[in-house]
């Protein structure tokens, strides 16, 4: 029954209890008024209990998704249902405590640093929304000041040489630096929230076989470590 009609039965029944109560008026011929002295007693109802509201729903955890190309989804077919972020939020559900909302923090082709200085405030507002219901945050930036080197004329010129070298350095300082940035900024947001959500940050795979890519994605060494001694680190040296 609408609440509505719930609400003017509880308002009525006492009305129609009152008249039921009374009972069947029955008439005496033999009476002056016509009416009998005495009234048939009957048994009314009792009113039913309106139900309470149930309560709202508690709201689950959150997953904030901050990235480039990669976390939008580029390079499937569907990236709202086959990216990754969409299938990790899919799992996510199912977890004890459950994460039930995601909000996606990506552009394609955005660069660490182009993140740091135009769209990090939009994430910062979204933790401060959502408060301690934060309970997971990806971060997948700095492939983009990398794959660029590839059009400097040193790298173009000779991808191996000194020049491009000196290139890369440069572009994975920048990368790391700003990287750094959005990672701190994060971290601070969710501690001033009393969120203790966990801040993964994406490793990146090496997007082509010329020396300048595999340089910057894994450094001279060719392999991912963290090793302070590494004089030339690349950018998955710098996450790790």
């Amino acid at each position: 029954m609408p609440v509505r009609a719930r609400l003017w039965s509880r308002l009525l029944a006492p009305l129609l209890i009152a008249t039921v109560a009374g009972g069947c008026v029955v008439a005496d011929p033999s009476s002056p008024s016509g009416v009998a002295p005495s009234r048939v007693p009957t048994t009314a109802p009792s009113p039913s209990p309106i139900p309470s509201a149930s309560p709202l729903p508690v709201a689950g955890g959150a997953y904030l998704a901050i990235g480039d190309s990669v976390t939008f989804g580029i390079g499937v077919s569907q990236p709202r249902r086959a990216g990754f972020v969409a299938i990790l939020s899919d799992r996510l559900v199912t977890v004890d405590p459950a994460i039930t909302e995601t909000r996606v923090f990506a552009v394609p082709g955005e660069t660490a640093a182009g993140f740091l200085d135009r769209r990090l405030d939009d994430v910062l507002l979204a933790i401060e929304e959502l408060g301690p219901r934060t309970e997971l945050v990806t971060i997948g930036l700095g492939a983009n000041e990398l794959l660029r080197i590839r059009r400097d004329p040193a790298c173009e010129v000779d991808p191996g040489g000194e020049g491009c070298a000196s290139a890369v350095a440069a572009a994975t300082s920048e990368a790391a630096s700003a990287l750094d940035g959005v990672v701190g900024g994060v971290q601070a947001a969710l501690e001033a929230e009393g969120s203790d959500a966990r801040v993964l940050v994406l490793a990146y795979y090496n997007p082509d076989v010329e020396p300048a890519a595999a340089t910057t994605v894994v450094g001279t060494d060719g392999i991912v470590s963290c090793d302070p001694s590494d004089a030339n680190p690349g950018l998955d040296d710098r996450i790790a």
